[in-house]
């Protein structure tokens, strides 16, 4: 089964929480997996940042998910990316081109050097009328996602959404 998950809004780590501040999750425990999702809030973390999942460690995998968070940050010197930690496995994901990271009040861009789909900061996505959205998503099981492959990437722009999944009636059995 295909993880599905979408994010939202701002997320800000609570001051007495010692975890890692995730677009999805705060802690993708070993040998879990997170795929299929993007995040689009800004992430605000103390003990770290990142635009998917917090924590990845050895034996966690997050594979094709795409941050496009405008900004994520510390309220100190912790670590921060645009995907996740790089102790866990990190395949085809990509993330903002223009997303700001780093210490609160000192945001920049990541080095394209630094950028790639197997990376702890992703491929870099453009975002503006050139990029079309079939090439953002691509992979992703069109059954489950609604992708308009007519539509460009850009701010404001619809993005992918869910399928409806309608379910039949079912009973459950008796003592």
């Amino acid at each position: 089964m295909k993880n599905v998950t979408v994010t939202s809004g701002t997320i800000t780590q609570n001051g007495s929480n010692t975890s890692f501040t995730g677009g999805i999750a705060g802690n993708n425990q070993s040998g879990a997996l997170i795929e299929y999702c993007y995040s689009t809030g800004s992430v605000i973390g103390t003990t770290g940042a990142f635009g998917i999942a917090g924590s990845n460690p050895s034996g966690s995998t997050v594979r094709n998910c795409v941050a496009l968070c405008p900004k994520v940050t510390t309220t100190n010197s912790a670590s921060v990316s645009r995907i996740g930690s790089a102790s866990g496995t990190l395949t085809n994901n990509k993330a903002r081109a223009d997303m700001k990271i780093g210490f609160s009040g000192s945001e920049a861009a990541v080095p394209t050097d630094q950028t790639g789909v197997n990376s702890e900061h992703g491929a870099n996505v453009a975002v503006g009328s050139s990029t079309a959205l079939s090439s953002v998503f691509s992979g992703w099981d069109t059954a489950i996602w609604n992708i308009n492959t007519s539509l460009n990437f850009i701010v404001g722009g619809s993005l992918p959404t869910l399928k409806p999944n309608p379910q039949s009636a079912t009973t459950l059995p008796a003592s």
